[in-house]
């Protein structure tokens, strides 16, 4: 037996047992339901699935994360193409403060410090599991 069918009959008990609970409990249990699948699509790194999940004001507020994170990794790789031609740490700082703001600075020149500026990039979004 696949696991999406096992998914599918463990869904299908779900709703049969929620039809026998009282009002108050179902919504409490639909709660949980809600939080266990937004879990399982976070363990898989899965951020559409997970935004699915969501109202429609959570949603919004992660396409706008997404934006944001998208424009913070074009100015990083920015400031990275152009650091190659820095001579010394001044020359970096005076980079850093052109394409980074002032709050990125101390993370971007810490993990620079310690040879770990690519941890800057968010890994792709996994595909849903099939």
């Amino acid at each position: 037996m696949t696991k999406h069918w096992r998914d599918l009959q463990r869904r299908e008990q779900e709703i049969a047992l929620l039809d026998t609970l009282p009002t108050h409990l179902r919504a409490d249990w639909e709660n949980l339901l809600q939080q266990e699948a937004i879990s399982a699509a976070t363990e898989r790194g899965d951020v559409r699935a997970q935004a699915a999940l969501l109202d429609a004001q959570a949603q919004a507020r992660v396409q706008q994360l997404e934006m944001e994170r998208a424009e913070f990794e074009q100015r990083v790789r920015s400031y990275l193409a152009a650091r190659a031609q820095a001579a010394d740490e001044a020359a970096r700082e005076a980079l850093r403060a052109r394409w980074l703001r002032e709050d990125e600075r101390a993370r971007v020149a810490a993990l620079e410090a310690i040879g770990q500026e690519q941890s800057l990039f968010a890994p792709a979004p996994m595909a849903p599991a099939q």
